[in-house]
């Protein structure tokens, strides 16, 4: 699989970048490091292992793990009778006016 062009979000800035699966490379300029969390596609991801590639100070390679975010939603469960939903016809709905 080819990287993939990415914008990565680092502490409220944004850098450009690049993911294969579980590896994202960024900037040495970010400072990310192991156990930070970082946002790419609107995803969160935490750091597991952060490399300096090659050694040179110019790209770090992460491997991440994706932040789950279980908290759960709100349903749409409406506790109202029904009788203040359906509004009922006297006479099985006949009309009386004859």
């Amino acid at each position: 699989m080819a990287w993939i062009d990415t914008v990565i979000e680092i502490d409220g800035v944004t850098y450009s970048g690049h993911r294969q699966n579980t590896f994202f490379s960024a900037p040495y300029a970010s400072g990310l490091e192991v156990g930070d969390s970082f946002k790419a596609d609107g995803v969160t991801y935490q750091a597991d292992e952060v490399s300096d590639l090659h050694g040179r100070g110019e790209t770090l390679t992460i491997k991440i793990k994706e932040v789950k975010n279980d908290k759960p939603k709100k349903g749409r469960i409406n506790n109202k009778p029904i009788k203040s939903r359906v509004s009922l016809q006297s006479d099985n709905g006949r009309d009386d006016a004859d």
